[in-house]
């Protein structure tokens, strides 16, 4: 689909004359509408103003502009015409610019100076065709002004009378051109620190090449740059919703339809503001006008005569319309530029000023509507449910259906999202809709009958207008509904809290959902401790360093005359010479590692423990009071399990017992005579219920380095305990 062509220069009533080549050249910049579009074909037209007959007509096809320069003799001098141009798509569908205003006119242009070079002033200080010369030019000069006041008339018959006098140069002529290279200084402004250096101390003899050479410039310099043009920007009104309703077909209707439209979407105003410091001697401003996004633009060049400026009040209004090219930008932020230079009377063109202005929240039309709801009482006094979203979308209307507890007056609000990103307030529309249907049951009270071990009873009493119940059980699956008034859930773990949901239901809804907890008793715990427990402590080969320098080695052995009396932990190193059991030893002598195995009742554990939770194992044993060991001995304990019956199980003395399952006891503080409870993980229990396990053995795995833990232990003393349920 085309769109509207864009750009469009000239525009603005901005004139259209033969002396300016670039003014003759008609633009414009095609819209595309997708990636795939392009100009298939465009026509020109130009109409004499408020004409409905073409009075040319161009065809440019794919181009985007045609030069004039052919048809001027078409046009008169001073009037106003209109142009538009109609573009073809790729798909053969066509749009117009709409008409232009433009003037075709003449501009006032005297054409450059041309001043011979002169000799030096010193060398013919004496002649007056070389100041004739400078007489004649600063005539030239000062006629590019426009003459409007008195001083202006004097100064001119001043000019006219240097360089008369019998005398050349006279006092009378400095002074005389001090004034006028002042005039021109104000003038031109742009040579005023010049003129001021020149003449600061009053002019000479020996300033007359200086005045020749400032003159000769002058002629060549184009104009100063505009320095005082702007954009200013009037009337943005940003979309807002302008008017919305909501009904439905009566209070039991849960349905309401909401409508809503927004406001026109209106297009700003923006004016180019030439300020007073219009220079006389300026015949043009050539305007380069770029509108649109920060990614996206197009371009009007336009010219405008000093004197059409003065007319207008120095100011030239247009309107903000690059919407139709918004879907080019990805920023969808609004800049204006303007590039302005001034042309002189000699045909002069200035350097290019420049400034760009963003402008915010330039509207650019509807991207999406947000539609909220408010769930008052139904006497419309209190809040049952703040505004909450209920629509986002591009639509103009919306079919509200009140789910949940209904019951209440309903009131809408809605705002829009312009393309732009900004957002309109919300418009609080005035319609209330009353809803009053069959209220949903009241939530049921229930609370717990009874409980076991493994099963909690729930009941509640009946609700009024409730037809069933639905309950979302405590140990997971799916929702069960019901008639009855309780609720038995088993399989359930003992001493553990369920909770149960339930509501209440009919025809016009559900109920709240209710919450009830219970907790299944605990199952009762069982203490059973086995006393009396044989034992047998088996210990590695070790050294026995003599005092006389003899060692030996004895092997690995059974210390059977240990049995059920006496268990050892970790290795005894001598740590000095001593005499130990009635041998002289000397410092260093190991008497061996140990393992210290006790034989459980393992088949009776197994029965007693069979199908039951293990809730603690410890056993009881108390260090013995023989002076074996150090004083940081007793801050730990290693203990593992073995899997032999009894002392006939056991391997060979040199290969000794094997053990497992290593669990080190930190934190110990045992002290020679004192007796300890030494807890053990549960696993050591579930081993035993499990028939893993036939016993408990103490050893050191490193006895052999520091720190390490020797004890002797009374055998007779040991105990085991296991609490279960």
């Amino acid at each position: 689909m085309a769109k509207r062509p864009e750009g469009l220069s000239p525009y603005l009533r901005s004139i259209v004359s033969p002396q300016i080549e670039d003014s003759l050249i008609f633009s414009w910049t095609f819209i595309p509408s997708n990636s795939s579009d392009y100009q298939k074909a465009a026509n020109v037209r130009i109409y004499n103003e408020g004409s409905n007959t073409a009075l040319i007509t161009l065809e440019a096809g794919v181009d985007e502009s045609i030069d004039l320069s052919e048809r001027l003799s078409s046009l008169t001098l001073e009037k106003m015409y209109e142009w538009e141009v109609r573009v073809t798509a790729a798909d053969n569908s066509t749009a117009s610019s709409g008409r232009k205003l433009f003037q075709y006119g003449l501009v006032d242009f005297k054409g450059d100076l041309e001043w011979p070079n002169g000799p030096d002033p010193y060398e013919y200080i004496g002649t007056r065709k070389y100041f004739n010369e400078i007489r004649e030019n600063i005539i030239s000069v000062l006629h590019d002004y426009v003459v409007d006041s008195a001083e202006e008339e004097k100064m001119m018959k001043e000019a006219q009378s240097l360089f008369t006098n019998y005398i050349v140069p006279s006092r009378t002529d400095f002074v005389t051109l001090e004034n006028i290279l002042h005039l021109i200084s104000i003038k031109e402004n742009s040579y005023k620190d010049e003129v001021d250096q020149l003449i600061e101390d009053g002019l000479g003899a020996q300033d007359i090449h200086k005045i020749y050479s400032f003159i000769d410039r002058l002629t060549k310099l184009p104009p100063a740059p505009p320095s005082n043009i702007n954009l200013t920007f009037h009337d943005i009104q940003p979309l807002k919703i302008a008017s919305g309703s909501a009904k439905n077909a009566g209070k039991a209707d849960l349905t309401i339809d909401v409508k809503w439209e927004p406001s026109y979407l209106e297009t700003a105003q923006s004016e180019i503001y030439f300020g007073n410091d219009l220079m006389e001697d300026i015949s043009v401003y050539h305007i380069k006008l770029q509108v649109g996004f920060s990614d996206y633009s197009v371009s009007h060049s336009l010219f405008f005569r000093i004197s059409d400026l003065n007319a207008w009040r120095r100011s030239i209004r247009f309107s903000m319309d690059h919407i139709v090219f918004h879907h080019l930008s990805s920023s969808k932020k609004t800049s204006y530029s303007i590039a302005a230079t001034a042309i002189d009377r000699r045909g002069k063109e200035s350097t290019t000023f420049n400034k760009t202005y963003n402008v915010a929240n330039v509207p650019l039309g509807v991207k999406s509507y947000q539609l909220r709801a408010q769930q008052m009482d139904v006497a419309d006094k209190s809040v049952v449910k703040a505004y909450y979203d209920i629509y986002n979308g591009t639509n103009k209307a919306y079919v509200h259906t009140v789910k949940g507890t209904a019951k209440g007056v309903y009131r809408y609000a809605v705002r829009v999202y312009d393309i732009n990103g900004s957002v309109s307030a919300w418009l609080y529309l005035s319609d209330r809709i009353l809803i009053d249907p069959l209220d949903p049951p009241a939530a049921p009270k229930p609370k717990v009958k009874s409980t076991t071990v493994s099963a909690i009873t729930f009941e509640w009493p009946s609700v009024k207008t409730a037809t069933s119940y639905e309950i979302q059980p405590p140990n997971g699956g799916s929702n069960v509904t019901t008639s009855s008034l309780n609720r038995t859930f088993s399989g359930l773990k003992e001493k553990t809290k369920y909770t149960m949901k339930i509501r209440a239901r009919n025809a016009a809804g559900n109920s709240a959902w209710v919450s009830v907890s219970g907790t299944t008793k605990a199952k009762p715990i069982v203490t059973y401790t086995q006393n009396n427990i044989r034992s047998r402590t088996w210990r590695t080969s070790y050294e026995i360093k003599y005092q006389n320098g003899r060692i030996t080695r004895p092997a690995a052995e059974y210390r059977t005359e240990m049995d059920n009396k006496e268990v050892l932990h970790g290795q005894w190193i001598e740590l000095r010479d001593k005499v130990q059991d009635g041998l002289a030893v000397k410092k260093g002598t190991r008497w061996g590692n140990h393992k210290s195995l006790f034989f459980l009742d393992y088949n009776g554990w197994q029965s007693r423990l069979k199908g039951k939770e293990i809730v603690s194992v410890r056993f009881y044993i108390r260090r013995k009071s023989t002076s074996h060991g150090y004083s940081n001995d007793g801050r730990f304990l290693n203990v593992y399990s073995h899997n032999y019956t009894g002392t006939g199980a056991l391997p060979a003395a040199s290969k000794g017992p094997s053990i497992a399952n290593h669990h080190k006891v930190d934190k110990l503080d045992w002290d020679r005579g004192q007796g300890h409870w030494v807890t053990l993980p549960k696993s050591y229990g579930e081993r035993l219920r499990d028939g893993k396990i036939k016993g408990i053995a103490f050893h050191h795995p490193t006895s052999d380095k520091s720190p390490y833990s020797y004890m002797r232990f009374d055998a007779n003393t040991f105990k085991f305990e296991v609490k279960y349920k």
